[in-house]
């Protein structure tokens, strides 16, 4: 489906700001973001340094939104690779790269997220969250299947 590039972040903004309730909003967008792109589920997630976890505080598909509180403890080499990428956002500003992977289970970050969600056969794509200059968590696109996302869609 082609859509007006204005339009859709105009839509978008109207669900986010719809509710004060992050999972219920996440929901909506969902909802209409999945006429446009491939899209199943959506994650809020935000990286706890001190204790090297993901925690995802939201999950919301097209029929519901949810709250969380969990965490997903990365194993060391994702911890590195996690702190490169922040380095790397707050020396660059790198605030727009949107990552894609289409197979998920090759990245050291994304594996432990998804199967500790049981998520297997899935393509993320990943929007960071900044705080300033800082990279504090991420919004996570998922949708079923392997090789679902293209640049087009980032």
């Amino acid at each position: 489906m082609d859509v007006d590039e204005r339009e859709f972040f105009s839509e978008a903004t109207l669900r986010i700001c719809s509710s004060l309730e992050i999972e219920k909003a996440m929901s909506l967008c969902v909802q209409y973001m999945r006429q446009i792109i491939p899209l199943d589920t959506v994650f809020l997630n935000l990286y706890e340094e001190d204790s090297g976890a993901v925690r995802t505080i939201a999950t919301a598909t097209a029929s519901e939104g949810k709250q969380l509180d969990r965490f997903t403890y990365l194993p060391e080499g994702a911890r590195t690779g996690l702190e490169e990428k922040r380095r790397a956002f707050r020396n660059h500003g790198a605030h727009s790269e949107v990552l894609i992977y289409n197979h998920p289970e090759d990245d050291p970050i994304c594996r432990p997220m998804i199967e500790d969600f049981g998520i297997p056969d899935t393509s993320l794509m990943v929007m960071p969250l900044a705080l300033e200059q800082d990279m504090v968590g991420r919004i996570v696109f998922v949708a079923q299947g392997k090789d679902r996302y293209r640049t087009e869609h980032a």
